[in-house]
């Protein structure tokens, strides 16, 4: 049996007693148990596996004569009669998305949910249901107001006619924290306060929250032969239906918008599990799966508080977004940056290979006159061009760094993508000798030029030194007081992007090297040093 890519946590918090974050790996059957209602947020398309399974254990655990009602917030109320035509046998899955984008207003793409699709089609106590009110009635709450959409919802019956559409601060502070992509747990706990500017984008958050809590409070208490809502409270025993509810995350977090409405409603107090998923952080190491179960247990503390962040606050008083964390591997995304990163080691093999040739014929004597020509068009004074001397004209690159860095002696300057070294030498004339605490350190990619550069700078005796290393890995790392690049940006993959490498630079330019044995320690474990003696003073 193949491993699943997702897990199921139930989430205990954090106690007074106990600061750390507490999870306990359960299956679905454990999850659910006895509950009537299953509130299941999604990021929508990424989860459905888990869905089916969920639907599955409600399905197997249903009395006799039961039925497991599933409401889906990709139909409206108003695709009803679609959805019964696929389960009556009139539409077939391809039909039921050619009508669908024909005749809905919600617009999902319903590809990804087709398990969910054929499972409830195929089972005989299984029902699906459309969630929301029409998408454009929302629509018109944004635009035209949130009281003319409200008396349009009641009019078609999508909301209840005792509905006011009242929002509280939780609710809009969870709301707020997903549109400006912010922990909420901030605003919970009194840290920060929420931006007003998506308040009026809330009203209709609210009413379609309030339309799909009125869709299942009709399945949770269905009225008597006199159109009374009866309920628990009504004098009979409830029926034995059971409801699964598939909405994104932002309708049911830390029980605000869908399972509060709920709450309130008539036969809504049954006993209720709600799930929230989180996708594994791409940067993760795969953890360790058992066949049929997920990857159980084997998540470091730290890499799991990283995946709840958000999910659980950091204190004791901190709520909690669900009972349950479904935690899973975005295999889509996975597969995208595994394909980008085996097309940027391409990239990088490619780029590494050319300037290899380049440092393999690096000793041949080139133009000297038109090297020193570009280096003085760019700014060089005639005291770096004449230190530089016959290595001018192995220069390469592509702007003046020295007039930025303003290199003092006993400094440590870092010199990414250092090429044939012409730079590093020059600042190696700056930061002093070795017994001042002056060095360069200069790294490439390109075995070659790493090569040439040490041993100019030994032919020289210059204070620098050079390391072949993948600057991707190495510059989250390490730290220097001085840092020079000409071309830096071309060897990094579009997922770590300029913006990531500059604040990667940003964070090594604030901090200090302290000893020079953790910088070579640092190197030693990260790079593949071509010359591991130290420069002579």
């Amino acid at each position: 049996m193949a491993p699943r890519p997702w897990t199921l946590l139930r989430l205990a918090g954090r106690s007074l007693s106990s600061p750390l974050l507490s999870f306990e790996d359960v299956t679905e059957e454990a999850a659910v148990g006895d509950a009537k209602l299953v509130i299941f947020g999604e990021v929508h398309g990424d989860v459905v596996a888990a869905q089916v399974a969920v639907a599955r254990a409600m399905a197997r655990t249903l009395p006799p004569r039961a039925t497991l009602h599933v409401v889906c917030e990709h139909f409206s109320q108003a695709d009803q009669p679609l959805l019964d035509e696929y389960a009556s046998g009139e539409l077939d899955l391809a039909g039921l998305h050619a009508a669908y984008d024909e005749g809905s207003t919600e617009g999902h793409d319903l590809a990804p949910y087709a398990e969910v699709l054929e499972f409830a089609c195929s089972h005989p106590r299984v029902r699906l249901h459309g969630g929301f009110m029409p998408r454009p009635l929302a629509r018109t709450a944004m635009k035209d107001g949130l009281e003319l959409a409200l008396e349009q919802a009641k009019a078609k019956g999508y909301v209840a006619a005792a509905e006011r559409c009242r929002g509280n601060d939780k609710h809009y502070a969870f709301f707020e924290s997903l549109l400006a992509q912010r922990d909420p747990h901030g605003s919970f706990e009194g840290r920060r306060r929420p931006s007003q500017r998506w308040r009026p984008m809330f009203g209709a958050q609210v009413l379609k929250d309030a339309s799909m809590a009125h869709a299942v409070s009709k399945l949770l208490a269905p009225p008597d032969a006199d159109g009374r809502r009866l309920g628990f409270g009504g004098g009979r025993l409830p029926p034995a239906d059971r409801v699964l509810v598939l909405l994104g995350n932002g309708h049911m977090g830390f029980g605000c918008g869908v399972p509060e409405r709920i709450s309130a409603m008539p036969g809504g107090n049954v006993s209720t599990v709600t799930m929230y998923s989180r996708s594994l952080p791409l940067e993760l190491t795969p953890p360790r799966e058992v066949p049929g179960r997920g990857f159980r247990d084997s998540l470091p503390e730290d890499d799991m508080s990283e995946v709840l962040r958000g999910v659980v606050g950091a204190t004791a008083a901190s709520p909690a977004a669900a009972d349950f964390c479904v935690v899973y591997r975005d295999e889509v995304s996975l597969a995208a940056a595994r394909a980008e990163a085996e097309a940027a080691a391409a990239v990088k093999a490619e780029t590494a290979a050319a300037y290899d040739d380049v440092g393999a014929t690096a000793d041949l004597p080139g133009n000297l006159h038109k090297a020193v020509q570009v280096m003085r068009s760019l700014g060089y004074s005639d005291a770096e061009i004449a230190f530089a001397g016959q290595d001018a004209y192995n220069y390469q690159g592509v702007g003046h760094p020295h007039r930025h860095a303003a290199i003092q002696c006993g400094e440590i300057c870092l010199d990414l993508g250092s090429g044939l070294g012409v730079d590093s030498l020059i600042a190696s004339s700056r930061v002093g000798d070795w017994a001042g605490g002056g060095r360069v350190v200069g790294i490439d990619i390109s075995e070659k030029e790493v090569k040439h550069a040490n041993v100019a700078a030994r032919r020289r005796n210059a204070n620098a030194v050079f390391f072949k290393a993948d600057l991707e890995k190495l510059v989250r790392a390490v730290r220097g007081e001085a840092l020079l690049s000409s071309l830096l940006s071309t060897l990094f993959s579009l997922r770590s992007s300029l913006f990531a490498l500059l604040s990667s630079i940003f964070a090594l330019l604030s901090s200090l090297f302290s000893l020079l044995s953790s910088l070579f320690s640092l190197l030693s474990a990260l790079c593949s040093p071509l010359s591991a003696a130290a420069p002579s003073s």
